[in-house]
């Protein structure tokens, strides 16, 4: 840190967050949220790679995608723009297969992948 008394910003990149729902909740506290729609829908435009920021993420969030190979390409793209430490966190239904997300994950991209459940049924 510099000093200052600049408060720093943090920084969360959000991944096919289609409602917005999350990247609202996560603006509400505090978070400076990048949104990457790997997909176009409606009024957004989709890409595919996240955008190209001077600074890297702090963190990030990924909408389980539906097959294990597209949560393997969007996990490692967001790997890529994690700084070091950044936590990447996989969300989804346990109809969708959330619990088994973690195998999903390129090998050794990531430490101490585990599921953790939100409860709910």
């Amino acid at each position: 840190g510099g000093g200052g008394g600049e408060k720093s910003e943090r920084r969360m990149l959000c991944v096919d967050d289609t409602h917005r729902l999350l990247s609202q909740s996560l603006r509400e506290a505090g978070w400076k949220v990048t949104p990457w729609n790997r997909f176009t829908r409606r009024d957004r435009a989709g890409s595919s790679w996240p955008p190209k920021q001077k600074q890297l993420f702090e963190a990030a969030t990924l909408r389980l995608p539906p097959t294990k190979a597209a949560a393997a390409m969007s996990a490692a793209a967001a790997a890529a723009r994690l700084a070091p430490g950044g936590k990447l966190w996989i969300y989804g239904a346990a109809v969708e297969g959330i619990h088994t997300a973690a195998s999903a994950l390129p090998d050794g991209l990531f430490t101490d992948a585990k599921v953790i459940s939100g409860g709910g049924g």
